[in-house]
């Protein structure tokens, strides 16, 4: 899949709000955390990315499971990793939608 904005002619202007979002983001480091993080050899760092995404990838079952407790916790996690998102672009109308109230 070919990503238009990749072949973005003109530069990207930045807005009050992208300049307000970007500090918040560098206002929410951990220099402390950095720090430690620039000491991990890259196999580790790999692992700690690994372990971050198994995490979020059993939350985001469990929140499924949630929703549709018919589903396995493997059916789940399969869900998950395929994308939610087309998941739900298969479901019936009515269970569809996705809520960001949950």
């Amino acid at each position: 899949m070919e990503n238009p904005s990749y072949h973005r002619k003109e530069p990207v202007v930045v807005t009050e709000r992208m300049r307000r979002q970007i500090a918040g983001a560098v206002a929410e480091l951990d220099l402390a955390q950095i720090a430690v993080s620039r000491k991990l050899t890259p196999a580790e760092r790999v692992w700690q990315a690994a372990s971050m995404i198994d995490a979020a990838e059993r939350v985001a079952a469990y929140r499924l499971r949630q929703r549709d407790p018919a589903l396995t916790d493997d059916q789940s996690l399969r869900i998950v990793r395929e994308g939610v998102i087309e998941y739900f672009k298969r479901q019936p109308s009515t269970q569809g939608a996705i809520s960001h109230a949950t």
